[in-house]
């Protein structure tokens, strides 16, 4: 699981593939998303868009319970 939190709009793709919805509006929150990682290495790209004012977004490995993994 990803913890993914973004101001104002995102996207995410692992391993080419989108995660969750088309665009995801969290301007305040953290979606937590179910993903499948391959053996070995993985590529995430992230997509966002800032419509004013601040900008962040925050990528966080989480496990079933949406509790931060540590590694």
């Amino acid at each position: 699981y990803l913890q993914f939190s973004v101001n104002d709009y995102g996207r995410l793709f692992v391993n080419g593939s989108l995660i969750g919805d088309d665009i995801i509006y969290v301007s305040h929150g953290v979606v937590t998303l179910p993903v499948w990682l391959n053996q070995g290495r993985n590529s995430i790209l992230v997509k966002t868009a800032n419509l004013s004012n601040n900008w962040y977004f925050a990528l966080k490995i989480a496990n079933v319970n949406g509790a931060l993994s540590i590694l």
